[in-house]
Order: C-alpha cells, then structure tokens, then sequence
C-alpha cells in the first residue's frame, strides 16, 4: 500500500478517501459501466495522475465509484477475487480545473491562438463546459481587488465589497452559475494481496 494513499503513514485503515455506505450486489447489466456488482459514493478523492513527467493531482468532490467483479474476494480480509472494470465519477470545481489544466495546455494554446493569454483561453473554454451548479450564491472567502478580479476569482464570480467584513472584497458567487464540472474516469484492475506499507525514501 502506497503510503501516499494513507492519513497515518503506519495505518492501513486509515485511507484517505473512504466509501463508508459501499453495497455489493449479486447481478450486473451486460455492457453497463455505470451498474456493476459494487457500487459506492460521497467521498472526496485526490487523484494523482502523472502527465508529461510531472504528479499532478485532481480534486474529485462527491465521487461515485462503480465496479464489475469476475470474481469476488472472500476470506477475512477479502482476497482472490478479480476486478474487472470500474468507473469513479463525480465532480470537479471549475477554478481547480483551471489550475490543473493551465500548466498542461498552456504552450499549445500560445501555438494555436498566438495573440491571446493562455491562462484567459483555458479559463474561457472551461467555463463554456462547466454542467454543475455546486456553490451556493454569495460571498465566498476568496479575498480580491476588482482590477484582479479575473485572476482573483473563479469563473463567473464578481468582486464585491462584503458588509459582514469590513467591506473588505471578496469573490462573490451568483445563483445559477455553472461553477464545476462532471467528470468520470474508466479503470481495470485485479485484486492483491497486501503484504505492507510503502514508504519512498532516499
């Protein structure tokens, strides 16, 4: 087990994304990825993926997660059995998607689009893919300056003096903004037996 994976480094319970309301069932739909044998949601997953040589991580919030067994795991703890694919769904903030996607896409746009800001370019094409109103309207705690604010604040939010403090700024989120982005990633994978804990070190 990759300790990355782990809260407390030397506790294998103690996972950092934890389905507590998993339901196993008997029958799967032919060629349905959305409706497999096990199936679980309502955890937040940090799933790091290496790009262009690079970790990098993606915030998925109220993830979904769906599997097909060939063979399930038996014993105390569950071992031998076989998975055979998976979907892990759920949504993305559409700043976050910002900040992820900008380092990845930016020399290609500066190729594509030559007189434009990259960094407006991705943040123009996410918002026009954004499906999920997630935010509830109001003040968020992103402080900002209204010269700034485009930088400040996540697509589709204002910057605005807020009365409860101060009148400082702060990015403010409107009703019916889309403001994140649906997101599902396809897996296969087999069961193992886990023999300990990894700890990369020198």
């Amino acid at each position: 087990m990759d300790d990355r994976s782990l809260i407390g480094t030397d506790d294998l319970l103690s996972a950092r994304a934890w389905f507590g309301n998993g339901t196993l069932l008997d029958t799967v739909e032919e060629g349905r990825i959305d409706l497999g044998n096990f199936a679980a949601s309502g955890a937040d997953v940090a799933l790091q993926l290496v790009l262009r040589g690079s970790d990098m991580t993606l915030a998925i919030h109220d993830a979904r997660v769906v599997w097909d067994l060939e063979q399930a795991p038996s014993g105390h703890p569950p071992l031998d059995g076989k998975l055979v694919r998976g979907l892990l769904g759920g949504f993305v903030f559409l700043a976050d998607a910002v900040e992820f996607l900008r380092p990845l896409v930016g020399d290609a746009l500066v190729w594509f689009y030559p007189n434009t800001d990259p960094d407006e370019t991705v943040r123009t094409i996410l918002a026009g893919q954004a499906d999920l109103d997630v935010i509830p309207e109001g003040f968020t705690d992103g402080s900002c300056t209204e010269r700034t604010a485009f930088q400040d604040c996540a697509p589709g939010q204002s910057c605005r003096q807020d009365p409860d403090r101060d009148d400082a700024f702060f990015c403010y989120e409107y009703d019916e903004n889309p403001d994140a982005i649906s997101v599902a990633f396809v897996f296969t994978a087999v069961s193992c037996n886990i023999v300990g804990i990894y700890h990369e070190g020198p």
